[in-house]
């Protein structure tokens, strides 16, 4: 920490105590800061792409807006977003998928956002758009198959799931305002609460924040019950499902190798061979 940040964020914190890694971010370091005036949450990366930080914290913002519980951010520069700690409360999953199903009430019109966002430290393009189909393909899916520089006969495959998706795409009609990047380590359970963090937010069909969510691991069954109580399963689900998997397998594939695309690739053969 720069001698210059340190002295903008002790003007906030007062003077530092302690300061404790806290595990699971992949992207970005984290810590727990213990200072003179309570408890912090710094995140921070050295070479963070431009407005990273800048855009989690309008991400924070637009889900609170939403009526659900995120951290306090206190402030936001191009290398850190300082946030009030979140005390640990009991782990509630209901709970958790009512205020998921909240903040799927939410709608919009069209699908995107009112800014590009990230998915890591990936840009995220969320021009406005009416048709699914053409977001989901275009602003989701190519540009992480540009990414993995793939051979045609690979781009061949990937035109033709996108032929035979976009029928059942553009039957959704009604774009939430989603977490984007739902995996179990995003949800906290605070003591007012489940807390939603580190979102990557834009308006799409509800299903993405489902399906990103099981594919890590899952948020268990009370999670899963108490939303689709509120938010009822489509007929099309389990296909929507597979379909939305896609995107962030990619992602993965992008960040930690062909594992992950290989798992695109059996959803992507599936489809195309009408398997699924």
């Amino acid at each position: 920490m720069l001698a210059t940040e340190r002295a903008a964020i002790e003007q906030l914190t007062g003077a530092l105590l302690r300061t404790v890694p806290i595990a699971g971010g992949s992207i970005a370091s984290v810590q727990q800061l213990d200072a003179e005036n309570g408890v912090f949450v710094l995140k921070a990366h050295a070479s963070a792409p431009e407005k990273l930080f800048d855009s989690e914290s309008a991400c924070l913002a637009a889900l609170s807006a939403a009526g659900v519980l995120t951290p306090e951010v206190l402030l936001v520069s191009d290398k850190f977003l300082l946030m009030r700690y979140i005390e640990p409360g009991t782990e509630d999953a209901a709970a958790a998928g009512r205020a998921l199903a909240r903040l799927h009430a939410n709608t919009s019109s069209e699908c995107g956002f009112f800014r590009d966002t990230y998915l890591a430290t990936f840009s995220q393009p969320n021009a406005p758009a009416f048709f699914w189909a053409d977001f989901y393909l275009g602003q989701r899916l190519l540009p992480m198959l540009e990414r993995l520089q793939l051979e045609q006969t690979e781009l061949d495959l990937w035109k033709a799931f996108g032929g035979r998706v976009h029928q059942q795409l553009n039957q959704v009609k009604q774009f939430s305002l989603l977490h984007g990047d739902l995996w179990p380590g995003n949800l906290l359970f605070g003591a007012a609460g489940p807390v939603f963090i580190d979102p990557a937010c834009y308006f799409g069909d509800a299903l993405i924040d489902i399906a990103l969510s099981q594919l890590f691991g899952g948020l268990g069954d009370g999670f899963y019950k108490s939303y689709f109580s509120l938010s009822p399963r489509r007929e099309n689900s389990d296909l929507l499902l597979q379909i939305y998997q896609v995107y962030p397998l990619l992602t993965h594939a992008v960040l930690f190798g062909s594992a992950y695309y290989a798992q695109a690739q059996s959803i992507r053969d599936d489809i195309v061979s009408g398997r699924i």
